[in-house]
């Protein structure tokens, strides 16, 4: 498969006691961190598709109408709920605080700011 993806054979749920039941989620991406050329992109989707994982795996169908459905990615769900916590993790790799902590070399160095903050001026202009 050519792109990263997030599913659930278990979405969360509760009970008719009110017991919690948990979900289960799988997802996958492109990276590879002992490849060379994984890269940034692999990384994002990586991220990407874990913001999927974890939201979905706390989201209650309690809290929201009472339905199971809100725990997966089909109607009356939005694209909008969807997408949210997947996408606020896919930019971390941009942000400056992100790299100046996680943006390493292989002999564990951190990325001089000057080449972060090059690419954060270069992306972010305003």
């Amino acid at each position: 498969y050519s792109n990263g993806f997030c599913h659930w054979p278990t979405p969360s749920y509760r009970k008719a006691d009110g017991t919690w039941v948990p979900s289960v989620a799988n997802f996958t991406s492109l990276a590879s961190p002992n490849t060379v050329g994984s890269g940034k992109t692999a990384l994002k989707t990586l991220l990407h598709e874990g913001g999927h994982a974890a939201h979905f795996a706390n989201v209650d169908p309690c809290d929201s109408c009472g339905s199971p459905l809100f725990s997966q990615e089909r109607a009356p769900q939005s694209v909008a709920y969807a997408e949210n916590q997947s996408m606020f993790l896919d930019k971390l790799i941009g942000e400056g605080d992100w790299l100046a902590k996680y943006a390493k070399d292989k002999a564990g160095n951190v990325l001089p700011w000057k080449l972060a903050e090059e690419a954060i001026r270069t992306t972010h202009p305003y």
